[in-house]
């Protein structure tokens, strides 16, 4: 429930709340896990029912409505000043991710290999204008553009005395476009990552530093506030001076690889291993390893790996 009560952007209608916001990186998690109690549950019934791509479409039009009432200035379904912070704020915690990641995981689903290789151009070419989107859309609000003169644009009001839509409807905030400027990007690099592995950026990533990171990033998420909170006590918080701020940065990321490490290795992978076992696919992606295997409910009498659900395999969809 915590993104209900200190959403992200809490700080624009209640600024004292703000620094009692002590878990402040979990509101995505908790965005998510709401998420996932709805999601499984219309999955199932669209399954049952033969109609995974309503389901798709249903995503992208509730995505589509949170990008258009953010663009229109609207932070939730209703900003009236009585209502709790989760629903004035809404929009700010991205629901129409995890909408377009549905969305993504149909189309890509219902994509075989002929198809790709026809739009092979054409998916590259959506995967790179996703890649400049993203790199935009992490820029246009960022202090250091501002200060070398690039694009800038302030990512909220600063507080309740600009906070409501009257006010915001006036001014281009990042908010407005921004989000979902890289949530597409995001879903366009995703699709051409996946389908084309000969793409640069596909091949850039797919350097063995940036897989070790990709694998422990969730956990870095869930754990880099412990250190963050201790070192940034111990050399002046926020007050610090830019030299202070400049030199214990490499600090804090080695801080948070330090303290993730050892639950990574010695209490997700684990749960990961045990996983395989109970997995109803064919094959399916070992996340210790990245690479896809054969898991015990697609392994006939005979050992030999049965056949997926589609001609692909599972570890197309």
């Amino acid at each position: 429930m915590y993104h209900v009560f200190y959403p992200n952007g809490l700080y624009m209608i209640h600024p004292g709340m703000q620094d009692k916001r002590t878990m402040w990186h979990l509101w995505t998690l908790s965005v998510e896990e709401h998420f996932y109690l709805v999601i499984p549950a219309i999955v199932w019934f669209c399954v049952r029912r033969n109609m995974i791509r309503l389901l798709g479409v249903g995503m992208a039009a509730g995505a589509v409505a949170v990008g258009v009432a953010r663009l229109l200035a609207y932070t939730g379904p209703d900003m009236s000043p009585g209502m709790v912070s989760g629903v004035r704020l809404a929009f700010l915690q991205r629901p129409d991710a995890l909408m377009v990641g549905v969305v993504l995981a149909v189309v890509n689903a219902h994509l075989d290999e002929d198809t790709v290789q026809r739009y092979r151009g054409m998916i590259v070419a959506l995967g790179t204008v996703g890649l400049v989107a993203w790199a935009a859309a992490l820029n246009l609000s960022s202090g250091l553009v501002r200060k070398v003169g690039g694009p800038y644009f302030e990512y909220l009001p600063g507080g309740p005395a600009t906070a409501d839509h009257a006010h915001m409807v006036q001014h281009w905030y990042w908010f407005r476009f921004g989000h979902t400027l890289g949530i597409a990007g995001v879903a366009l690099m995703l699709l051409c990552m996946v389908r084309i592995r000969g793409w640069w950026f596909a091949r850039f990533l797919s350097a063995k530093p940036f897989l070790w990171m990709g694998r422990l990033s969730y956990t870095v998420y869930v754990w880099h506030a412990l250190p963050y909170v201790l070192l940034l006590a111990a050399t002046g918080g926020d007050g610090a001076s830019p030299t202070v701020k400049v030199l214990r940065t490499p600090l804090l990321i080695a801080a948070a690889i330090a303290v993730s490490m050892p639950v990574f290795y010695k209490v997700e992978l684990p749960v990961m291993r045990m996983k395989l076992r109970f997995s109803s696919e064919a094959e399916t992606v070992d996340l210790t390893t990245g690479k896809v295997v054969a898991t015990p409910a697609g392994i006939d009498t005979s050992g030999d790996v049965a056949d997926g659900p589609s001609g692909g395999g599972a570890g197309s969809s």
